[in-house]
């Protein structure tokens, strides 16, 4: 049911805010009040199209949390960045160091688990494909973990070395995600798989 409003509550947005965008770009002056909209027409765009991702990922048990934790980050995350456009945020209630550090927190969250969804939607058979699929999201965990634990202390490592793991990290996540793609384009489907099997046994018959 959450999944299911969230969706109609994007698609509207997009409609809403890409209404909004084009009419500005048309007929608009670029003022002040229209720029600060069209950063809100671009947060909404990217925000939904992540909360978007993360409600297309797979089924299995480890996995059903993660949309709804994904769809909150999104949402958080835009409302965080629409009140320091429209500079409706308080710098006297809340520290301004906590508040970005918050922020850029979830905005790793969100973009995280849309990736891991992304990956997790790919149903494929093949063994060295299924062997990038358990081992992309264990690097794209760790990346997310280094960030936030980056943005959260980095004054407290060794920043030589933590730039030098994460940087791995990084071509590890992006490795694994192009071969993910690329298998996943070449290797059939489970449902090709087992009409090419019923194929095969009814030539077998024929052939008899």
């Amino acid at each position: 049911m959450l999944k299911k409003l969230f969706l109609v509550t994007l698609l509207f947005a997009l409609v809403v805010s890409g209404f909004i965008g084009i009419s500005i770009f048309v007929v608009g002056d670029f003022d002040d009040t229209q720029l600060k909209l069209l950063g809100t027409t671009a947060c909404v765009g990217a925000f939904c199209l992540t909360g978007l991702a993360s409600v297309t990922g797979s089924s299995t048990r480890w996995f059903r949390p993660l949309p709804y934790l994904g769809i909150g980050s999104s949402v958080a995350a835009l409302a965080m960045i629409l009140l320091l456009i429209w500079e409706s945020w308080d710098t006297n209630g809340i520290n301004e160091d906590i508040y970005f550090k918050v922020l850029a927190c979830l905005v790793v969250v969100a973009l995280s688990i849309a990736h891991l969804s992304l990956l997790s939607a790919v149903q494929r058979m093949s063994g060295l494909l299924r062997w990038c699929q358990r081992g992309t999201p264990l690097v794209i965990v760790s990346v997310a973990t280094l960030l936030i634990v980056g943005i959260l202390s980095l004054q407290e490592f060794d920043k030589e070395l933590y730039l030098r793991l994460l940087g791995v990290l990084v071509i590890l996540d992006v490795l694994g995600t192009i071969f993910v793609g690329v298998f996943a384009l070449k290797s059939p489907g489970p449902k090709n798989m087992v009409l090419r099997r019923r194929a095969d046994l009814i030539r077998e018959r024929l052939g008899k």
